[in-house]
């Protein structure tokens, strides 16, 4: 699959070095961190993140994935890979026993209304 292709497939965008949106979409929390991906896919479910780790995978690209994108060392981006951004996804599925992640929301705007005990169980992981 060639970029173009994988821009289609997408429901969520995907962000090149020559979009004029670039610059601003790889930007980190620690600005200290200078890192330029080759591409930025923004997923919007499931089907997308899926879709982006084959993508990578079959292109030999280093994948790099960014939650909120506030890891201080810089480690949600990469030079010359694929950043999988996941802060466009509203939906996350909760385990209640186990584990569970806030994609692309902190935790108080994820969950408003839950109870303490489906927060602390995504807190464990």
């Amino acid at each position: 699959m060639q970029p173009g292709e994988f821009k289609k497939s997408l429901r969520g965008e995907v962000i090149l070095r020559n979009d004029p949106r670039y610059a601003e979409a790889r930007k980190l929390y620690n600005g200290m961190i200078d890192k330029r991906p080759l591409l930025i896919a923004r997923c919007v479910d499931v089907a997308d993140v899926i879709t982006a780790v084959n993508f990578g995978r079959d292109q030999g690209l280093l994948i790099a994935i960014r939650g909120g994108g506030h890891n201080g060392p810089g480690l949600g981006s990469c030079d010359d890979g694929l950043v999988i951004d996941l802060s466009m996804t509203k939906s996350v599925r909760v385990d209640p026993d186990g584990c569970g992640t806030t994609w692309g929301r902190s935790l108080d705007s994820t969950f408003p209304c839950c109870d303490d005990r489906f927060k602390e169980s995504i807190k464990k992981w």
